[in-house]
């Protein structure tokens, strides 16, 4: 009984391990894609004058955020010589410091799309559409790499993240086309100022989690 006890531990231990690295590499590549896609849209935001394809680029470097993070975590929880309180300290600032800079973000990215609401200005449909599809595509990409593992407490955050940046990238591929074909300005200040709720949303329930330990 002894023994087999012992081999399952074992068989448990190895399987950690082994789970550990993948998860660790899946990060890293969802980190490169989503980095690059936040780059992409600040240049295209600024070329189209889009303040929804702005607000998606701060969801999405949210998602880098917390993607590194998870990345850091993920290495600490690896990590046996550290005791759990010291992981579960781990988790707590990670999430506290993703809550904190959500809702800075948020606070700035609703302010600008109120702004555009009220002062409606043209922008580059055509660019906002692709960048729109490129987000979408980009963000279930990256959560579908994350899909195996989701139950995972580093994984959850960067995935649900990644779920919801998507829903932005659909808002914003449809404030290029309502914007390109029924001539509805206020429609990308409408859907910069959806985002930012959603940012709002996200740091209050990374913060919940956080202090929840």
């Amino acid at each position: 009984m002894v023994a087999t006890s012992n081999l399952k531990d074992a068989y448990a231990i190895l399987r950690l391990r082994m789970a550990r690295p993948r998860n660790a590499g899946v990060l890293v590549f969802d980190f490169v894609i989503n980095t690059a896609l936040t780059i992409v849209e600040v240049v295209c935001g600024v070329l189209s004058g889009s303040t929804a394809v702005l607000a998606d680029s701060v969801q999405n470097l949210t998602d880098s955020i917390i993607l590194a993070v998870a990345f850091v975590c993920e290495r600490v929880v690896t990590n046996s010589s550290l005791k759990q309180t010291k992981r579960a300290r781990a988790y707590r600032l990670a999430g506290s410091i993703n809550a904190a800079i959500l809702m800075v973000l948020a606070v700035f990215v609703g302010a600008a799309a109120l702004n555009r609401i009220l002062h409606p200005q043209p922008i580059q449909t055509a660019i906002v559409i692709i960048v729109g599809l490129a987000s979408i595509v980009v963000n279930w990409l990256a959560a579908a790499a994350l899909s195996t593992h989701r139950r995972e407490r580093t994984i959850q955050a960067p995935y649900i993240g990644l779920i919801f940046s998507g829903f932005s990238g659909l808002g914003v591929f449809a404030s290029g086309v309502a914007t390109r074909f029924l001539h509805v300005q206020r429609v990308d200040g409408i859907i910069g100022l959806m985002i930012a709720v959603v940012l709002l949303w996200r740091s209050a329930n990374l913060l919940q989690h956080a202090l929840r330990g």
